[in-house]
């Protein structure tokens, strides 16, 4: 644990290192709890290089170049790591980018092979920024489950850039919350109101860490404070450093390691593998029994959540054919495609386009979801979902989801915890979507990347 400005290094190992064309600087993360101390407990590993100059064709040369670059970057910052000559020393927890590009490709085994032997030096925090969540969920919550397996935590960062996706915090569940820093420069606004009061109900149920970065001058500090910020991260603290930063404290784990060791630990609680939505449900709650028409009726309660509710909605359902998907109930669909964050809805045979603004998700019919009725709405502030599965009626077992029957086995929920849990069941059904590139955190080929001038 170091003061700010202060951190240890090796100067034989900064002075005998051969530095690649991508450069690696360190910025100080430091502690708010303490109310005179700010100990250096993190530091984020900021990278510059020329960018890959690429053809535009139909994007599948520009998502490679990207992707190529983004792993050479990460490559750089695990050797400039793990080159240290400090035997015992441990290195400061590290925070490391990834373009979600990279991180929806990500294997278990190209995880192991990238970050293993950092993982033996320190813990690694891999952020994720809040614009790219919304382009393809599914391949995003894939690549992080890759990375907690092999023992990363997971950073959302600038959250509140991109209000759209706050409902999403919850399926992703972060270790760290990185507050986007125009909520510390910018006039204080209801929307940068109910973005603070959005994670500091996440932070408060899963134990993530809430860090507020561009901290520059003390009012702004204390403007991080008074939204519960647990970490802070600017130049108050000190620039960037070009080696990397050992921990003067060599034994046991430091507070930030603590805290994430804490997080994961409520997180493995909270993952406990259910096959189904309703088999989560009715793990809980009585089911009950009720027609067609009941069930219509309750669903279209929760769309309604969704289409009337101010704040962005990810709407997941799934239906017992394609065949429902039509009349009023697609209009309905076709109303959250315009109006929520992210619609999706599976069933055995479902087109994947089956209207606009609606991923469509074909199930194999021995999918534990297939047969199953589902809406679930997941917003910042509200949670629901109803589940249920067919009565099958004498004789009619052959045909059971396949076609409409008359009663259904139910269970509905607005416990947060326990809609997100049984909304993952759906979401690992979604197959990735065709990859976008983000262009948001890139330059033009030849300069360098702006994550080195958004160090504030």
């Amino acid at each position: 644990m170091q003061r700010p400005g202060h951190l240890a290094s090796s100067t034989a190992s900064r002075t005998s290192r051969q530095r690649s064309a991508t450069f690696v600087r360190y910025q100080p993360i430091v502690t708010l709890s303490a109310p005179l101390d700010r100990h250096v407990v993190a530091v984020e590993a900021l990278t510059g290089a020329p960018v890959h100059a690429v053809v535009e064709d139909d994007g599948r040369a520009e998502r490679d170049g990207l992707v190529a670059d983004d792993l050479r970057r990460l490559r750089a910052v695990v050797a400039d790591l793990t080159a240290l000559p400090a035997p015992g020393a441990r290195l400061l927890p590290v925070f490391v980018n990834l373009e979600p590009v990279s991180l929806s490709m990500l294997t278990p085994a190209t995880v192991h092979q990238l970050l293993h032997p950092l993982l033996q030096r320190t813990s690694v925090v891999v952020e994720v920024t809040e614009r790219s969540l919304l382009h393809d969920p599914a391949g995003l919550l894939r690549g992080i489950r890759h990375l907690r397996q092999a023992g990363c935590a997971i950073a959302v960062d600038d959250v509140g850039s991109t209000p759209a996706a706050l409902a999403l915090l919850s399926l992703i569940e972060p270790d760290v919350v990185k507050l986007d820093m125009g909520l510390l420069h910018d006039p204080f606004t209801p929307s940068a109101a109910a973005t603070v009061a959005a994670v500091r109900d996440q932070a408060d149920r899963t134990g993530a860490l809430v860090l507020a970065e561009g901290i520059e001058t003390r009012q702004q500090e204390q403007k991080a404070l008074s939204t519960g910020a647990d970490l802070g991260q600017g130049w108050r603290y000190g620039r960037s450093l070009g080696w990397p930063p050992v921990s003067a404290a060599t034994d046991g784990a430091s507070p930030l390691e603590t805290a994430l060791q804490a997080a994961r630990r409520n997180l493995a609680v909270s993952s406990r593998h259910y096959r189904s939505p309703f088999a989560v449900l009715s793990q809980t709650h009585t089911v009950r029994r009720g027609s067609q028409r009941l069930l219509t009726q309750m669903s279209r309660h929760l769309e309604d959540q969704a289409l009337n509710n101010t704040a962005d909605a990810v709407v997941l359902a799934a239906l017992t054919t394609p065949a429902a998907l039509h009349g009023l109930t697609r209009r309905r669909f076709e109303a959250l495609g315009r109006t929520a964050t992210f619609t999706a809805v599976s069933a055995p045979g479902m087109p994947r386009r089956p209207c606009h603004g609606v991923v469509g998700q074909p199930l194999n019919p021995l999918s534990p979801i297939a047969g199953e009725w589902v809406m679930t709405v997941l917003t910042p502030f509200f949670a629901g979902m109803l589940a249920a599965r067919p009565v099958p009626r004498p004789g009619d077992e052959a045909r059971r989801g396949q076609s409409p029957c008359d009663d259904y086995d139910y269970a509905v929920s607005y416990d947060r915890a326990e809609v997100v849990q049984a909304s993952r069941c759906l979401v690992r059904e979604l197959d990735p979507l065709p990859l976008a590139v983000d262009h948001g955190r890139r330059s033009p080929a030849g300069e360098v990347s702006p994550r080195l001038d958004a160090e504030r």
